[in-house]
């Protein structure tokens, strides 16, 4: 289940991947943030897999909200960060580390 989740993950912020040097760009959400937001977003898509997609979608679309004010950042942010990630190899693998880091911790306890 977790390597689909980064998987998927990996695909998304891949999409528009484009290479650039590291320092040319500075990440809109602090890599930390980042890295709880996006477990968390982890967490809920794996939550509400089993919805049709109708149902699903509104809740997420909700629920993804709840998350972005939780962290305190905005849908623009995010999508900067989405951006700012698919752009840094280096940055997009410690966010990636951090996530499965993270989730591995969790599956420990």
């Amino acid at each position: 289940m977790i390597k689909r989740i980064l998987l998927i993950t990996s695909i998304c912020v891949h999409l528009f991947h484009c290479k650039s040097k590291e320092n040319d760009l500075i990440a809109p959400v602090d890599e930390k943030v980042m890295i709880d937001l996006m477990t968390d977003v982890y967490y809920l898509d794996s939550h509400f897999s089993e919805l049709n997609s109708y149902i699903k979608d509104s809740i997420v679309y909700l629920k993804y909200n709840d998350l972005l004010k939780k962290y305190g950042v905005t849908q623009e942010q995010f999508k900067q960060a989405q951006n700012y990630y698919s752009q840094n190899d280096k940055a997009h693998q410690r966010l990636d580390e951090g996530i499965r880091k993270k989730l591995q911790e969790a599956l420990v306890k």
